[in-house]
């Protein structure tokens, strides 16, 4: 499949009442019917760890299928509900301490 750098931001924004509100801004990675996205990252001894969420999106809807955290140099698979096995595999991540970006180095293969 290849490998891609995901990167989610977090934007403050203002909504219509004028409360302030966070954002998040996400790059997936498309692999057949679907899409993996970085949520978040989750400290774990010396390194960040990324927590990924696999999703199906069709125009504005969004089907979650499944959620898992993968630590670098660690692999997740996932079978899709067509029986079609995916290995996720971490290579670096990077919690952007700069204006709330934060960033994981991923390689799909299936």
């Amino acid at each position: 499949m290849g490998q891609w750098n995901l990167t989610t931001e977090s934007v403050d924004t203002v909504d219509e009442e004028g409360q302030n509100a966070t954002e998040k801004e996400y790059s997936g990675i498309r692999f057949g019917a679907y899409t993996l996205l970085l949520e978040d990252l989750a400290p774990q001894d010396r390194e960040y760890c990324a927590l990924v969420r696999i999703v199906g999106i069709e125009g504005a809807d969004i089907t979650e299928y499944d959620r898992a955290q993968i630590c670098p140099g660690e692999s997740y698979y996932w079978v899709s509900p067509e029986q079609h096995q995916y290995r996720i595999y971490v290579v670096e991540t990077a919690a952007g301490y700069s204006q709330g970006r934060i960033w994981a180095n991923i390689i799909v293969y299936g």
